[in-house]
């Protein structure tokens, strides 16, 4: 389970991962290369250096066997949700959220939080989300 969640040049996740039913605090879903901000969530994710590696290959075709969604805030702030088939939604809102807590942290974030505040908020209310928040900006 996971939340990202980005709102003015800032994006935020949690750092919690479970593997085989053990909770660990130590899953990184945020990352900044080349100028981009990059969150990643879903059932079956690839390393988060693969998935970027993906992102800036010309030829980005369909990354199987994953099941993911990856959020992409380009330098010019542009925003772009891409799945694992190389679905592309670009995203037109002040900001967004991907992951099992994203409709809490869009909430939030409509309620005026911050990102950060936002996965801080499904942190502490959404089952399955937890550990620190980690934060990258532009």
């Amino acid at each position: 389970m996971t939340c990202v969640a980005y709102r003015s040049g800032v994006i935020a996740a949690d750092s919690m991962s479970v593997v085989e039913e053990v909770k660990m605090d130590n899953e990184v879903k945020v990352a900044r290369r080349k100028g981009h901000l990059f969150g990643l969530a879903g059932n079956v994710m690839p390393p988060m250096e693969a998935a970027i590696s993906w992102y800036f290959n010309k030829k980005r075709g369909k990354f199987s066997p994953y099941k993911f969604s990856l959020l992409v805030i380009t330098p010019d702030e542009k925003v772009f949700d891409i799945d694992q088939n190389n679905g592309v939604s670009a995203i037109v809102a002040p900001f967004y959220a991907i992951g099992s807590g994203a409709i809490g942290a869009m909430c939030a974030m409509e309620t005026g939080a911050t990102a950060e505040q936002a996965v801080a908020a499904c942190i502490k209310w959404c089952e399955g989300i937890g550990g620190k928040v980690i934060v990258r900006k532009l």
